[in-house]
Formats: structure tokens, sequence, C-alpha cells
């Protein structure tokens, strides 16, 4: 779902479906059922027991895999995280550990790192994580990030 994220604990979400079988009092103000009601013109479809969960798009499904065969850093100096792409080559041309923090610009303090991926935002873990019919494991498939959730 999320490519990149505000979430300063993570990196990136990764949301398989969306749905949710709103169990008690705690339920009562969640984000995900209000986005869910916004998205689904006012009423949350996939909110409550026995409603059916919406599973994401096949893109999304993509995702993690993408984000596997990224590399990733972190700037010691500062605290940037990011993907390969998001760090500039030196002027030089050379690869890492050459590369420009793009938060303060220095180079001595890039570290490869993992990334964080919060996993179910915006759902229960009722429904098993199935892709195309077949059952899938995120984690096991892709485990260069760090995985935060129930996927």
């Amino acid at each position: 779902m999320s490519e990149n994220t505000k979430i300063e604990w993570c990196d990136h979400t990764f949301n398989p479906w969306e749905g949710c079988q709103k169990v008690g009092p705690g339920c009562d103000n969640c984000y995900a059922e209000a986005r869910n009601a916004r998205f689904a013109g006012g009423t949350a479809i996939n909110w409550g027991p026995g409603a059916p969960r919406r599973r994401t798009s096949e893109t999304n499904w993509n995702l993690p895999t993408r984000w596997n065969a990224q590399a990733f850093y972190e700037c010691l100096s500062c605290g940037w995280r990011g993907c390969e792409k998001d760090s500039k080559v030196s002027e030089h041309g050379h690869d890492y550990p050459h590369r420009h923090c793009p938060n303060c610009r220095t180079t001595e303090s890039l570290s490869s790192a993992r990334a964080r991926v919060f996993c179910a935002s915006l759902a229960d873990s009722t429904m098993p994580s199935t892709r195309n019919g077949a059952p899938t494991s995120s984690r096991s498939s892709t485990p260069r990030p760090t995985w935060i959730g129930c996927c």
C-alpha cells in the first residue's frame, strides 16, 4: 500500500487485505475502518463480524519482492533511512559506500540496513495470506526486510 510511509518507526507498509472483525471497544475509533468507509462511499463494508475482506491489488502484492531486491541504507550521522535509488552516487561514479546521504550529504556514515515493513495495518489477522488462491508467505519469500505485524 505504501512504498514509503510517514510512520516514523517503519520504512514501508504492506497490506495484503483490508477488513477486520471489530472485536471490542478499543476498535471504536479505528483509523483503518474510517479509511475504508471514506473509500467505500461512507460505509465501512469490510468491517464487523462476518464482513468480507478486500484483497489488495496484484501490484501491491509485488511490493515486498521489489523491496527485498533493493539495497537499503541508514545514515549513522543523521538517522536517514532509504533505498538505493534515494541515495546519490558520488561525483566519481563510485558505488556504495561512496554514496551521499540525501539528508546530511555525508558519505562516511552510510551503512547497509534492513527495511522495516509494517504489515496488515488495515486488517486483522483472520484471513489467510493467499495469492491467486495459493498460500504464500511474504516473510519467507522476502527475507531482507524486517517484518512488523502479522503477514
